[in-house]
């Protein structure tokens, strides 16, 4: 039984205790909850560096139907002994402890269960029964603070082989904090614009936010996760953008793959769906884009978002790394997001 605490999470969860083999990872910080998810999922803290894990991605809505299948996915994992396994829950609006009681009465076994899920009141049935159970726990998510922020900060940096001025850091300060995932992208960015340099100065931040594109892009990605792939290509088309401008489109797209991530789950919580749609209006300064983002919201369920978190996450990574045919992996990227988008589409038509 283990309610890991926000400040103790990192250290958690790179040394997890072995008799754990379910963890929940919930919060509000959508990219704090899939890097630290992402982190139990690849690789045990006792397990070669070189090591890891096959991965199942299961919706909670799947799950929930059929309590039986997270349970037969376990004994299946056991027919293969090649590698470590590891199963992923997405978490919708459905009840899955019945399904998860079901897995504690199975003990023991190998596999990793980590579960996803958004900001979770103290009362809530799922985080109870996690916080309860000898082989579980629970690891909140919240929003860096300032404090964290300095140490991700000084940890990136450091792993670069360099080091930052204290001015510049408090500058640095200043553009991140919005969501673990994007700080840490930032932070790199900055990393690669100083590549060489072995210290970091305020310039060196000055002028990194003076280069920041003003591409934003937000329509092709809404189109991109809307499916409307002909409206996607046409504006595609007529954007004429260089690999500073593609590396920032890709940024903007994660952010706002991560900001539905974050109202779906505000919805899951309880909150209700227009409180959560003005929020997520705000946080994309979309005012104009009010109809498309709502129906956006009905399409694109949590389960679905998390799995585009880690694709963009990987493609902004790839793009800042490797500046090669990055206009045609991002091309490939939105076009398989919109063909994604029309199934999704497909699919609530034919519900309703």
């Amino acid at each position: 039984m283990v309610a890991v605490a926000h400040r103790h999470a990192d250290e958690y969860v790179r040394n997890p205790q072995a008799m754990h083999h379910l963890f929940l990872v919930f919060g509000p910080d959508t990219g704090l909850v899939c890097e630290r998810a992402r982190a139990l999922l690849l690789r045990d803290g006792g397990e070669p560096p070189n090591m890891r894990r096959e991965t199942v991605s299961l919706t909670g809505d799947a799950i929930a139907s059929d309590p039986n299948l997270l349970l037969d996915e376990i004994h299946s994992l056991r027919l293969f002994d090649h590698a470590p396994s590891a199963i992923r829950v997405s978490v919708g609006n459905r009840n899955l402890i019945p399904a998860f009681e079901l897995v504690a009465k199975s003990t023991p076994f190998e596999a990793r269960i980590v579960v996803e899920a958004g900001p979770l009141k103290r009362t809530a049935p799922l985080r109870k029964w996690f916080e309860s159970q000898s082989l579980a726990a629970a690891i909140e998510c919240y929003a860096d603070q300032p404090q964290d922020l300095r140490r991700l900060i000084d940890q990136q940096i450091s792993s670069c082989g360099a080091s930052i001025e204290s001015e510049a850091a408090q500058m640095l300060l200043g553009m991140l904090g919005e969501d673990r995932l994007l700080s840490r992208l930032e932070i790199e960015k900055l990393c690669l614009y100083t590549n060489g340099q072995h210290a970091i100065t305020s310039n060196d931040v000055i002028e990194l936010l003076a280069a920041s594109t003003s591409v934003d892009g937000g329509e092709i990605i809404q189109d991109a996760i809307l499916g409307n792939l002909d409206s996607m290509i046409g504006s595609m088309s007529s954007l004429a953008m260089n690999v500073s401008d593609c590396n920032s489109f890709s940024m903007n797209a994660l952010r706002h793959i991560l900001a539905v991530h974050l109202a779906r789950a505000q919805v899951s919580a309880g909150m209700s769906r227009d409180a959560a749609l003005q929020t997520l209006i705000r946080s994309l300064n979309a005012f104009k884009r009010k109809q498309e983002l709502s129906v956006e919201l009905n399409l694109q369920g949590s389960a679905d978002a998390a799995g585009l978190v880690y694709n963009f996450y990987d493609l902004v990574r790839e793009l800042r790394h490797s500046g090669l045919m990055i206009e045609v992996k991002l091309s490939h990227a939105l076009t398989a997001l919109a063909h994604s988008g029309r199934k999704r589409k497909r699919g609530s038509s034919y519900a309703s």
